[in-house]
């Protein structure tokens, strides 16, 4: 079964790499589709939550956030505000130039 980027590049004639390179991403990563900042984000934070070794649950007290809303935010699921990014920094101890310079 043909990949989405192989249907999507087929129906507009063009090669999967030059499909790539109009999205600044390479084949292997799957549709072709820069991935939505909210999901990067999310994938940021978690892996700063991972090498402080510490779970969902304590990370979201350290937030000040409640544990799902926490969990959907590191999920992607949730379009977080300026504030609540803050105090995710703040309880990662994180500064903010380095949350989102891992995005």
């Amino acid at each position: 079964m043909p990949r989405p980027i192989e249907i999507f590049a087929l129906a507009f004639e063009m090669s999967i790499s030059q499909l790539s390179a109009a999205y600044r991403v390479r084949p292997e990563y799957g549709t072709g589709m820069p991935l939505d900042i909210r999901i990067r984000f999310g994938r940021a934070i978690r892996r700063i939550r991972d090498e402080q070794g510490i779970n969902r649950e304590e990370a979201a007290e350290r937030c000040g956030l409640h544990r799902t809303y926490y969990s959907g935010i590191e999920r992607g699921v949730r379009n977080i505000s300026l504030v609540n990014i803050e105090r995710i920094g703040k309880g990662l101890k994180t500064a903010l130039p380095e949350l989102f310079r891992r995005l």
